[in-house]
């Protein structure tokens, strides 16, 4: 951040060029940038030219990397390079199947080969392992699947989820609860906080702020300049 009115996206570029910088055949580093001028910049084509790069400096390193195949796939099915995409996932044979290679499967799966109960499955694959539970994005596109599959009361639940959730990660819900975490001498305040772990099914988070409710009891407000102590003593588990 040069400036205090830099913009987040302008500061997290600068982040991405300086990690690519240090290795600019990185297939990590290409892959955060890719995903960076899809989402931010709506550049795809630029964004598969880093790939493209990555793969042909360090092809064995990048088929390693989950992170980089699903976004290479992702990129490729959404240039519309079905026939591409296919191929690559093909090729990739990774020694486990984390929550990337489930995302991936299933683009292919339903953009690729138009089969979208097999997509439901790999989608429900990857929904089952964190950061699943939240991921209202891809609950959506598992609705589309369920739906078209014939699956309809499923894909209502998981567009009912999805929306709940939505609303929960909106920017207006998540300041609220920033604002909430300034002070932590404010039991009335910290309860939203609780509230959402609840929402999004952390129990055991929304236990410990419980707790810590509690424990504030009839205890004064903190003196200024003490909120830091407090934020480093109260810290959520994962």
């Amino acid at each position: 951040r040069a400036t205090p009115a830099d913009k987040a996206t302008e500061v997290e570029s600068r982040r991405l060029f300086g990690f690519r910088g240090a290795d600019p055949q990185s297939p990590l580093a290409n892959a955060a940038m890719a995903r960076w001028f899809e989402a931010e910049e709506a550049d795809i084509p630029f964004a598969l030219e880093l790939l493209d790069g990555a793969l042909a400096a360090r092809p064995d390193e990048a088929r390693a990397e989950p992170f980089f195949m699903e976004t290479l796939v992702d990129v490729l099915v959404d240039l519309g390079e079905m026939e591409r995409a296919g191929r690559e996932f093909d090729a990739w044979q990774p020694t486990e199947t984390p929550r990337a290679y489930w995302l991936a499967r299933a683009r292919v799966e339903d953009e690729v080969r138009d089969d979208p109960a097999a997509a439901a499955g790999s989608y429900a694959m990857a929904l089952g392992q964190w950061p699943g539970e939240i991921d209202w994005r891809t609950m959506n596109r598992a609705a589309s699947c369920h739906a078209r599959a014939g699956a309809g009361e499923r894909a209502a639940e998981l567009r009912a989820r999805g929306a709940e959730l939505e609303r929960l990660f909106d920017e207006k819900s998540q300041s609220r609860l920033r604002m909430a975490l300034v002070k932590l001498d404010n039991p009335e305040a910290l309860r939203e906080v609780a509230d959402f772990y609840r929402k999004i099914g952390r129990p055991r988070e929304a236990a410990e702020w419980d707790r810590f409710i509690e424990s504030l009891g009839g205890r004064q407000p903190a003196a200024p300049g003490d909120e830091t102590a407090a934020a480093g003593a109260v810290r959520p588990r994962r």
